[in-house]
């Protein structure tokens, strides 16, 4: 799973240039010796020639350079102290592929194969890990069975005097430090026992505990074994078993040492081993030096705070139970697909002899096509398999090999991420190391106690202590239970891993120590299908995680009807457009440059810097992936970062209009450089005290012929532009006489500092609702002076083209952000549960019937939407087609829908937040909620780019001239060409009212109503002595109502013929027709006046309307929230607490309280204020 995709990632300091001139034989030399290595000349003269420096003869970087490449070299197998020229090749490449692996970080989760991870063991003569023999025999020799338990007390003792107990560390003050000292423990071996007969003073011996061969029980170390007495022994916390590594305190008398006091070693975190041993990496995996110390990883690992990884054992594919259970997880989780699904054996639920090979191939097939089931989850999860010493294959000895690939092999290659890991089994993920461990360990353990614990309720925690102290999974004798010798170190837990997985026959727990997480997950398949689900961003297993199959939202995913991922695929285009879709996103999301966690924590200039920073980050991704700024991706980039970047106006109205309406030779200078983004442009029109009316801006351009010059000037406070900056709209000049508006390429600030040139005086406007991230500004213009000759434009109605093509837009962003509005609210209806309807039962707040009036047309709307904008763009793309080939009588037909759909969809979809919002309670006013980052920047949908009154009144007027013009009307208003008044609405009952074509002529005659009764009111007005553009306004607020009544009827005609033309499964059409008919339906009640005034309607047929929309509300309930998850937002784009695909709403919105600044401490500063006022007198 990449992380980063970037060829040209790898900015490595080896080798870098170096002063030839300059000899460093006797730095070199001199560092060798004082790490006890001798350099041979030959190598010598290859360091000197190929020393990686990054700044001449910088001695510091020198020193620092050579000490990486003895530790690369101490590192090595090797136990000569001779160093030849090719180990120092080897040591300069190995620091290499430390820089490379810091870098690129291309992996974030990696699967480590186990029997191929370098060995390493403790040097106590150097105090350092060095690397083994990586030659391993499998079943090893004698010496290596020694050479196991040898290291496992060179490990043990090492950390042990290196602890506070036997070394404190130093305070500062003389007197503190003495008296640790005195206090502290001195480590005796048994060598030193058996030297003497008798010691009466309390010592302490570190020693495994082993059987006598004359009975009881022995201490052992390197250096002898001696008889133990426990008779009369205190136990610290634990279960001790043969085979352990224990402390003991006591008097040695009679060859016998009488243990007083016995405890463990004191464990130690990997923070303390890292900051003694550096960044050595004794996990295994894809990096030579610990992936602990990655920015980048650590970047990678924060973005993403929803990844999950989930943990499922005993997972017994022979029981049909379990597989159901597991399409039901998979249903879940098919719209937020976890990082990966780590399922652990039992994989079968009995033993079944001879055939079992075979079983376990047809059960691994089966579960291949539950999966393929959820493409979602299958192109986008990990699958890892961790076998039980039970599972077909090998035998019962540790480490357990992955499954065979006799059994593995069809899975293999249907499943693109899936993993047959060993048990153990290691995973990295970002800067994280997980272990996965199957076997009754504990119950082994306690069978092997030499001792029980008091509290033997408190097992799990006794046995984690122990593992922790131990370093390694198995503290129990070989008989007991069998290691591999070569590959003990598999087992090992030092450094402590992140998070254990202890998946064992014991009831579920969660334990927390020395910095590290264990959990259990408990039986999936015995304990009620309850699984584990680990959050690496938070680095725990939230309290919900057993998390049982009747969390509500899994409910009422089951419950639906239909199959989500046909929706998705039909929503998207096809399934081919979905995974392009995902593959896009994935992108971004995996970006850690485009996170957005403290997103309201900190202030407008950080927020503006960071939209920079993302804008680079995504031009670097479209020249890497080779996107162009006018393509589809990269629309879908667009709107995936959810914010308005800085350059979008460059991109979406500077190269456009010079691509519209500049000539061949402006076209041949500009664009290269705009689409290189060798400039950067904008759109200035707005000015401070003129919009909409194009005709009244004050900006002048006056033509000088005999310089042939354009005089650029703000001529008053109100003609300087108000928004943006850089491509200028102004009325031209010339001899005197106005020719009206044009635009101007004007460049503002030096492309050498950035700094406004002479004439040109720029800044920001301040703070805004929203589009924080853009520096929206003023400019005024005083003698700039843009050199050329004046050509007309072809036609003056190309100006709108820029405009018009941003307004289709808005048409589709309405439905995205309307439809992940109403994500968010109908999930967390789903959720919320809230007063009792019958006692007892307090029922999930979508049951209730207001709830569903309220959310359930939003969803109908942006689906109606979404239709509107798929037509809108097509009309778009064939209009321009006939632009460019010179055809422009079709941009006034453009610009008259596109002007009133705009207007009509951003008023629609804003209202339609704001009631989500409301209908989330308190939740929703919380930025947690997600709203405001969708209210806020769509606020502004309803004033730029025309605002919305003045585009109503704009489409009106193409509308009532087709009105009067009936052969000119275009298909969208095909119903001027023969209107026909009909007398009634052919309605008797409920299910009349389920028919496209009887909904779609109750729109038309409401909309054709209003515009002929507003037709004979301009007519009578005019009649009446009014001039035209009087009788305009006066007749406006009629005018208004009739064109939302005609954009109203095109969205339901659009909507239910674009439902007839599209092929889908009986389900999913029996779903789609009910949406379909609850937003018409709840239209005509909304705008019941209208129907009735126009007498198509009675009240009758109101009430039937009524109660269809009461039918049809039932009728959606069971598939809303599968509705919704139809639209397949990542949580990432969503950012809500309350909209998460998991429902997990509560820990969501408590881990955000938790991230506020006035949390930082628990008493605020600003106490001082508050304290004056509770102590005053008054």
């Amino acid at each position: 799973i990449a992380a980063k995709d970037d060829e040209n990632s790898f900015r490595t300091n080896y080798p870098l240039s170096i002063d030839m001139a300059t000899n460093y034989n006797g730095i070199i030399i001199k560092s060798f010796k004082l790490h006890g290595l001798l350099l041979s000349s030959e190598a010598c003269r290859y360091l000197n020639e190929n020393l990686p420096i990054s700044h001449g003869s910088n001695k510091e970087k020198l020193n620092e350079n050579l000490q990486l490449i003895i530790d690369a070299l101490q590192r090595q197998p090797s136990s000569s102290t001779i160093i030849d020229k090719g180990r120092v090749e080897s040591a300069i490449q190995e620091c290499q592929q430390n820089s490379h692996d810091e870098q690129s970080y291309s992996k974030i989760f990696n699967v480590i194969n186990i029997f191929k991870t370098p060995k390493y063991y403790y040097n106590t003569e150097k105090k350092k890990f060095l690397r083994g023999n990586d030659d391993t025999n499998t079943f090893g020799l004698a010496k290596d069975k020694a050479a196991y338990f040898r290291e496992r007390y060179n490990l043990i003792y090492q950390r042990t005097i290196r602890h506070d107990l036997f070394c404190p560390s130093s305070t500062g003050n003389k007197n503190i430090d003495k008296y640790r000292q005195q206090q502290q423990f001195e480590l005796k071996s048994i060598e030193y026992l058996l030297s003497t007969s008798r010691i009466e003073d309390k010592i302490v011996v570190l020693g495994m505990i082993t059987r006598h061969r004359e009975g009881g029980f022995a201490l052992e170390d390197i250096t002898g074994i001696v008889k133990l007495d426990i008779s009369k022994t205190l136990f610290h916390a634990g279960l001790f078993t043969e085979a352990c590594f224990v402390l003991a305190e006591g008097v040695y008398e009679d060859d016998v040492f009488r243990a007083s006091a016995i405890g463990f070693p004191p464990a130690e975190p990997a923070k303390s081993f890292y900051r003694h041993f550096g960044d050595i990496n004794l996990f295994g995996g894809p990096f030579t030096r610990s992936f602990k110390f990655s920015i980048n990883l650590k970047a990678v690992e924060e973005h993403n705070s929803g990844t999950m990884l989930i943990f499922l054992s005993d997972v017994w594919l022979d029981q049909s139970s379990v597989l159901d259970k597991l399409r039901t997880l998979f249903a879940g989780y098919s719209n937020a697909p976890p990082m990966a699904f780590i399922l652990i054996g039992n994989y079968l639920s009995t033993p079944y002899g001879y055939k079992e090979s075979k079983i376990m191939k047809e059960c691994l097939q089966t579960l291949a096509d539950l999966i393929c089931e959820f493409p979602n989850i299958k192109e986008r999860s990990h699958f890892v398999f961790v076998p039980s010493i039970h599972d077909v294959g090998f035998g019962n000895i540790l480490p357990r090999p992955p499954l065979p690939e006799s059994v593995t092999a069809d899975i293999r290659e249907r499943l693109p991420w899936v993993d047959f890991a060993s048990n153990p089994c290691r995973i990295q993920y970002c800067t994280q190391d997980i272990v996965i461990f199957r076997e009754d360990m504990i119950g082994k353990v306690c069978r092997n106690c030499i001792h029980i614990p008091e509290d033997g309720e408190d097992i799990p925690s006794h046995f984690v202590r122990t593992i922790t102290s131990q370093g390694t999974l198995c503290p129990l004798p070989l008989n007991v239970s069998p290691v591999y010798w070569n590959y003990s170190y598999a087992l090992s837990l030092y450094p402590s891993p992140d998070l254990v997985v202890l998946a064992n026959n014991y009831e579920p727990f969660e334990i927390s120590r020395i910095g590290s997480l264990f959990i259990n997950p408990g039986s999936f398949s015995r304990n009620d299908f309850s699984f584990q689900v680990y959050l690496p961003s938070s680095r725990e297993a939230e309290k919900r995680l057993k998390w049982r199959m009747d969390a509500p939202l899994l409910k009422e995913r089951e419950r639906a009807t239909f199959n989500v991922t046909e929706l998705i695929h039909l929503l998207n285009g096809s399934e081919e457009e979905t995974k392009r879709r995902k593959e896009l996103e994935s992108w971004l999301y995996n970006n850690p440059v485009f996170r957005q966690d403290d997103r309201y924590q900190i202030s407008r200039e950080e927020v503006y810097e960071r939209g920079l920073q993302k804008t680079r980050e995504l031009v670097n991704l479209c020249r890497r992936k080779n996107i162009k700024f006018d393509s589809l991706d990269f629309a879908r980039l667009n709107i995936s970062t959810l914010e308005e970047l800085p350059f979008f106006l460059h991109v979406i109205m500077f190269i456009p209009t010079i691509r519209g309406q500049g000539t061949e030779e402006q076209k041949r200078k500009w664009l290269p450089l705009a689409e290189d983004l060798k400039i950067l442009g904008t759109y200035a029109q707005t000015e401070l005290g003129h919009g909409t009316f194009l005709r009244g801006l004050e900006t002048k351009a006056t033509y000088d012929v005999s310089s042939r010059e354009f005089i650029v000037n703000s001529p008053t406070i109100t003609s300087m532009k108000w928004w943006p900056g850089g491509l200028i709209a102004a009325q031209l000049y010339t001899k005197g006489k106005c020719y009206g508006i044009h635009m101007f390429i004007v460049q503002l600030r030096s492309l050498e500092d950035h700094k406004p040139l002479p004439g040109v005086t720029i800044g920001d406007i301040g703070n805004k609702y929203g589009f924080h991230t853009v520096d929206n500004g003023f400019l005024r213009l005083d003698n700039v002076t843009p050199q050329g000759d004046y050509i007309p434009p072809v036609n003056p109605k190309i100006n709108y083209g820029t405009m018009t093509s941003i307004r289709v837009d808005l048409v589709k962003d309405a439905s995205v952000i309307l439809a992940a509005a109403s994500t968010i609210a109908i999930r967390y209806s789903a959720v919320r549960h809230q007063t009792e309807i019958r006692p007892g039962e307090e029922p999930p707040v979508l049951d209730y019937i207001t709830q569903q009036f309220k959310l359930f047309p939003q969803i109908a709307t942006a689906i109606a939407f979404h239709f509107a904008g798929n037509y809108m763009h097509r009309i778009h793309d064939k209009v321009q087609s006939e632009i460019f080939d010179g055809h422009l009588s079709a941009i006034t037909e453009l610009h008259g829908i596109s002007a009133g759909l705009k207007a009509f969809t951003t008023d629609t979809s804003i209202a339609g937040v704001e009631i989500c919002r409301r209908a989330c309670g308190g939740h929703g006013y919380s930025n947690a909620s997600g709203f405001q980052r969708f209210y806020e920047n769509w606020l502004g949908s309803a004033t730029y780019e025309g605002e919305n009154t003045v585009m109503y009144l704009q489409a009106a007027r193409y509308l009532f001239k087709c009105y009067d013009n009936p052969k000119e009307a275009p298909e969208t208003m095909s119903y001027l060409r023969y209107p026909q008044n009909k007398m009634e609405w052919n309605v008797k009952s409920a299910d009349d009212v389920s028919n496209y074509a009887t909904l779609i002529t109750a729109f038309e005659q409401r909309a054709l109503s209003k515009i002929s009764g507003t037709a004979k009111k301009l007519k009578n007005l005019t009649h009446n002595g009014m001039n035209r553009n009087d009788a305009w306004n006066a007749a406006s607020v009629d005018i208004l109502h009739s064109i939302k009544a005609h954009c109203h009827y095109f969205i339901v005609k659009n909507y239910m013929q674009s439902l007839n033309h599209l092929k889908m499964s009986s389900p999913l059409r029996q779903v789609m027709t009910a949406v379909a008919l609850l937003y018409a339906n709840y239209g005509i009640d909304e705008h019941a006046g209208d129907f009735l005034e126009s007498g198509f309607m009675n009240g009758k047929q109101i009430n039937l309307v009524r109660a269809k929309i009461l039918q049809l509300l039932k009728e959606i309930r069971v598939n809303a929230v599968a509705i919704v998850d139809s639209f397949d937002f990542d949580d990432r784009f969503l950012r809500s607490a309350l909209g998460a695909y998991d429902g997990n709403v509560y820990n969501r919105l408590f881990k955000w309280a938790k991230l506020s600044p006035l949390n930082k401490t628990e008493v605020h500063s600003s106490y001082k204020y508050l304290r004056r006022i509770l102590q005053s007198k008054l």
